[in-house]
This record gives C-alpha cells, sequence and structure tokens, in this order.
C-alpha cells in the first residue's frame, strides 16, 4: 500500500482508534462509575453526556471513520492494479464492514434509541438498570468491533 491509500487508512486507523478507545472508556470505567451512582445522578449524567456528544469531536470521528476508510479502500482499488497483493484491500473491506454493522448500525439502532428515550421519560431505579444494562452490551458489542476494524485497517497498512 503506498501513496494516497497509504494516508487515507493512516487517518481511518486514528480515527476508528479513537472511536474504539471511547468505546472502551464507557466499557470499563464511565459506565461502572455511573452504577455507582443514585439512579437520579447516573441518568442526570448520562442525559448531560448525551446532551454534550453531537457538539463533540467524537461525531465527526466516529463519521469521518468509515469515510476515510472507503476512500483508502478506492485507492486502494484504483494502485491494486499495479500490484499483485490483493490483501490491503481485503483487510480495508473487512474493516469497513464490520465498522458499519457494528459499529454505525449498533449506534443507529440500538444506543440511540435508548438515549433517545432516557432524554424523555422517567427513569425508576429499575428503569435505569434495563437502560445501562442494554446500553453496555450495545456498547461492548461496538468495543468489540471496533476494535476488530483497527485491527484490519493495522493488517492492511502492513500488507
Amino acid at each position: 500500500m503506498t501513496g494516497a491509500a497509504r494516508w487515507t487508512a493512516i487517518v481511518s486507523l486514528v480515527l476508528t482508534a479513537a472511536s474504539h478507545g471511547t468505546f472502551f472508556a464507557f466499557s470499563t470505567f464511565v459506565l461502572p462509575a455511573l452504577g455507582r451512582l443514585a439512579p437520579a445522578d447516573a441518568v442526570r449524567t448520562m442525559q448531560a453526556i448525551n446532551l454534550t456528544v453531537p457538539g463533540s469531536m467524537f461525531l465527526p470521528t466516529f463519521l469521518g471513520a468509515p469515510l476515510a476508510m472507503m476512500t483508502a479502500a478506492g485507492f486502494q482499488r484504483q494502485a491494486q492494479a499495479h500490484t499483485a497483493s490483493s490483501q490491503p484491500l481485503l483487510c480495508l473491506v473487512l474493516a469497513i464492514v464490520v465498522y458499519l454493522l457494528g459499529v454505525v448500525a449498533v449506534t443507529g439502532l440500538g444506543n440511540v434509541p435508548l438515549n433517545e428515550r432516557l432524554a424523555v421519560e422517567a427513569v425508576s431505579e429499575a428503569g435505569w438498570v434495563s437502560y445501562s444494562s442494554a446500553w453496555s452490551l450495545l456498547n461492548h458489542f461496538r468495543t468489540l468491533a471496533s476494535g476488530i476494524a483497527v485491527a484490519a485497517l493495522a493488517m492492511a497498512l502492513r500488507g
């Protein structure tokens, strides 16, 4: 992998790793810390987080990663006509598919609807436990998927 494909793959790797780090942080210490709070405090804190995320650097990172991956794949596909190895392109495609299905789709179909309900509904202690359990499971899956995408991007750069 050389030239534009390499540089956009590096950008993809950095953006995907940043998203992975965010998901990892939530899984390993943010959600456990919220679990130590009284449910009403945990709900208010999570609501504040959910209001902050759209205006933060997370959204451009989260959505920029698959765009950069697709751009890298396009450049690699063009360059691959001049090389014998198809591994970089296959790894880029794997990263794209895993990230789109395991991160973007899970977020849009799972985490976001949970966050939207949390924003408008009065949440009891049982409701918080239900929300945080479901949200955590989905986030663990996003953490795994984004980690796999990071590994696939690293393999693309290596190959």
